[in-house]
């Protein structure tokens, strides 16, 4: 039988070439409040996160109420102890109340039990009123909040760090008292660090530490008396002074240190032990009772998050609509100049220009080609045709005549000669097709008004009957149909991606998620119920997009909805899997956030979303092919204008390479996290 809630043997903890912690020895004895001096940045921090399992010691032992950590009777870390980190810790977008009952929910608190304990420690503390988020309050009471959590479920060993820092005196004497009657009464274990020295003569013993070791411990009157000081203070600036000068401690120092453990010993002796191998429910149970828990608290944290409900709810519809406005639609006020040198008393050549789309082209009379010239030179305008004189009469003989004409004077008398800016592709495509068609139908009618055959005038390649989709003469979306789809999907895993990231480093960054896994939280658990909470916010979303995406996508199939929604949902899995893998890689949200981007921008151009994938070189084309979202974009693309459910031949393959892609992110992201934490 032991009477030692806490040993530390021999530790050592260091990073890199770092020693942080050297051949630490500590004694906590059951029952009693045990404060742990030194100035900042000289272990005491990294000793705690060692206790209570966050750290792995490089050398060294850490038993707890006479148990190896790791002890599979022994609850640490779990429901046995209480962690209240340096920082506050707490979710800034929850209530006080929720707070607390979340950190008791882990913990297995019954709802009754919970609720009654809140409003003694809520009385006790002088918390303001439940239903106020942590983001309002004052420092102060983030500070008290955090302690509750801490002490709601009555653990056997609680870990304060400087739990005082910032608190006016009356409420720290307080605290005191409370730690006190906690270790008299409920024969609590307290392990406290503060940097206040002189509130240290409340606990029972007392260590100083100073760059990464155990100067001396013991109880702080004794330690007084036998350094001759009037103060704990005077006590370590003296131990400081000495360990300066030299490392060894005197004969005089060990018989005393020696002394002040024997006593120590006798009086816990006194202690009777608690049994630690309570019965406690399945391990199912409890397992499944965190994870509800933290689904539950996921959902509320992510429902009053601004910045997450735009980034799921408002900004994929508002850049849907803006690529519905602004994207691959016909141009609109082209300004296109024309010089007509034809006066003949028909004037064929006016009649062609009045039937150009006035809503493309903006038509500018020009009464000489070198006017319009420079105009075009200088941007004026986009271009401008030229119909030259005499054009009645050679489009005439064109038209009556079957003979073949030979003289290219009459040849080049019956053309129209379009000068323009072809530097812009996309305008230029679109006005140039805008313009054959005028003249198509223009030529039509003269066939029409000179009793010919209309017939003759058609085309030698006709378009017949589409086997999927409609075929529009004087349709310019084609390319925005063909973009949209792998452009949602895009948008859609980014901002899964953005969403999962920002959640996991923000709870990593406020140390909200080591408090968790303080309490007994697995990293398993936290990656299963955000991917639930997740999907549970998203399914509003998820029905809207695919619904909406009928509409705004053109789809000329609505019977396959099921197909849109289980594309969507694969995006979304395949995202959320994503952010958890880039979460786990980065310590700071900027760069998660600027390798999403990358990663958005590489996926945008290489899988076939905004151009046609055939267009790939054949070497890149078949890395392209096995990106997550080439084959959804395919298969979205298919199932909206083709009609294709997702057990067709052409989409189930692809949607087994997002299926494959999901299964290896879901690995190295759970792998990775794991290590993370």
């Amino acid at each position: 039988m032991t009477n030692e809630g806490v040993s530390v043997r021999n530790v050592c903890y260091g990073k890199g070439s770092v020693d942080i912690l050297r051949n630490v020895y500590v004694s906590v004895p059951k029952a009693e409040i045990y404060c742990l001096l030194g100035p900042s940045g000289c272990g005491k921090t990294t000793l705690l996160r060692c206790i209570v399992g966050r750290l792995n010691p490089s050398d060294g032992d850490i038993s707890l109420f006479g148990l190896a950590l790791g002890h599979p009777h022994l609850r640490v870390p779990g429901s046995d102890v209480g962690y209240m980190p340096q920082e506050y810790a707490l979710y800034d977008n929850l209530s006080i109340e929720e707070n607390v009952l979340h950190f008791g929910r882990v913990t297995q608190m019954s709802g009754t039990d919970l609720k009654d304990r809140y409003k003694d420690l809520s009385q006790l503390f002088d918390l303001p009123r439940g239903d106020q988020l942590i983001r309002t309050l004052s420092g102060g009471q983030r500070r008290r909040v955090s302690l509750i959590c801490c002490l709601i479920h009555k653990p056997k060993l609680a870990i304060l760090d400087e739990p005082t820092a910032g608190l006016d005196p009356l409420l720290c004497q307080k605290i005191w008292y409370y730690l006190n009657t906690l270790a008299k009464i409920n024969k609590t274990t307290v392990l406290i660090t503060t940097h206040y020295i002189e509130e240290a003569r409340r606990a029972g013993k007392i260590g100083f530490m100073r760059k990464g070791r155990l100067m001396v411990e013991g109880d702080p009157y004794r330690l007084m008396k036998n350094y001759k000081k009037k103060s704990l203070e005077d006590v370590f600036l003296q131990l400081c002074d000495r360990r300066r000068k030299s490392t060894m401690i005197t004969a005089h120092e060990l018989k005393a240190f020696a002394e002040m453990r024997e006593e120590s010993s006798a009086k816990n002796d006194e202690i009777p032990r608690t049994d630690c191998c309570l019965e406690s429910p399945s391990k199912t149970i409890v397992w499944l009772g965190i994870l509800f828990a933290l689904i539950r608290t996921n959902i509320r944290i992510e429902s009053r998050d601004p910045l997450s409900l735009m980034l799921q709810y408002v900004i994929p519809f508002v850049l849907m609509i803006l690529a519905m406005i602004c994207f691959g639609g016909s141009p609109i006020g082209i300004k296109l100049g024309y010089v007509n040198d034809d006066f003949g008393w028909i004037n064929l050549g006016r009649e062609y220009i009045s039937m150009i789309d006035d809503r493309m082209v903006e038509k500018i009379r020009y009464w000489n080609t070198s006017e319009a010239a420079a105009d075009a030179h200088s941007g004026y305008i986009w271009g401008y045709l030229h119909i030259p004189s005499n054009f009645d009469f050679a489009i005439a003989r064109r038209a009556t005549f079957n003979e073949t004409l030979t003289d290219e004077e009459a040849i080049n008398r019956s053309t129209i000669v379009l000068n323009a800016d072809m530097s812009h592709k996309i305008v230029t495509t679109a006005v140039t097709r805008s313009l054959q068609n005028s003249l198509m139908d223009w030529i039509r009618k003269q066939y029409k008004d000179f009793n010919k055959s209309v017939m003759n005038a058609e085309p030698y390649i006709t378009i017949g009957e589409p086997i999927y989709g409609e075929y529009r003469r004087f349709d310019d979306t084609g390319h925005r149909r063909f973009v949209m789809p792998g452009f949602v999907l895009n948008v859609y895993l980014a901002i899964c991606m953005a969403i999962s990231s920002i959640s996991l480093i923000s709870q990593r960054q406020s140390q909200t998620l080591e408090r968790s896994m303080v309490c007994g939280v697995t990293s398993g658990q936290v990656l299963v119920s955000h991917m639930i909470a997740r999907i549970i916010l998203n399914v509003v979303f998820l029905l809207s997009l695919a619904y909406g995406g009928n509409y705004f996508l053109e789809s000329d199939y609505d019977d396959e909805i099921a197909t849109h929604v289980a594309i969507l949902f694969l995006q979304m899995i395949c995202g959320t899997l994503l952010g958890i893998f880039f979460a786990s890689i980065f310590d700071g949200m900027s760069g998660a956030l600027n390798i999403i981007a990358a990663v958005y921008i590489i996926l945008l151009f290489t899988t076939g979303s905004i151009w046609p994938i055939e267009s790939i070189p054949i070497g890149l084309r078949y890395i392209a092919i096995t990106l997550p979202v080439t084959g959804s974009s395919e298969a979205y693309r298919s199932a909206l204008y083709r009609g294709w459910s997702i057990m067709h031949p052409y989409i189930w393959p692809r949607i087994l390479i997002a299926c494959g892609w999901l299964f290896c992110f879901a690995l190295i992201g759970f792998f990775l996290f794991k290590r993370a934490c």
